[in-house]
């Protein structure tokens, strides 16, 4: 989730996330200084409800050796593994900004992709679709 809200028209958006803390809705709340000058969003809120704490954990165990995009899959590689469990005890105590994982659209609105798994100076552009005018949301 931006700090600022981005206008996506017919334009590509670029939003670079990884130059500090101040890029993402709460700060160093939300985002984790991976290596000296990247940040990356804080994973391991499983339950979305802005907290990393002991049931995110759980849930982790539970869906542990499982394939998917789950909610446990912390690090979005497809799978949740000991990795993912990692990055929970990383930060565990913390709180998220992104609360609530889940984002509903009105059934009109398609974006496209509907998920993507970037690394670093990847771009990817998206498309909005069923709705007229500027579409705008933040991430």
């Amino acid at each position: 989730m931006s700090a600022q809200s981005v206008a996506f028209t017919n334009y590509l958006v670029s939003y670079d996330f990884t130059t500090g803390a101040d890029k993402y809705n709460g700060g160093s709340s939300a985002a984790v200084q991976l290596e000296p000058g990247v940040w990356g969003m804080m994973a391991g809120d499983a339950d979305g409800d802005g907290d990393v704490l002991a049931v995110d954990g759980s849930i982790g165990t539970d869906q542990l050796g499982q394939s998917g995009y789950l909610r446990a899959d912390f690090n979005l590689d497809g799978a949740v593994t000991s990795d993912d469990l990692a990055l929970w005890t990383t930060n565990q105590g913390r709180k998220a900004s992104a609360s609530n994982g889940e984002t509903i659209l009105s059934l009109a609105l398609t974006v496209s992709p509907e998920r993507k798994t970037l690394l670093p100076g990847a771009t990817q552009i998206l498309t909005a679709t069923g709705t007229t005018g500027t579409v705008t949301w933040a991430m």
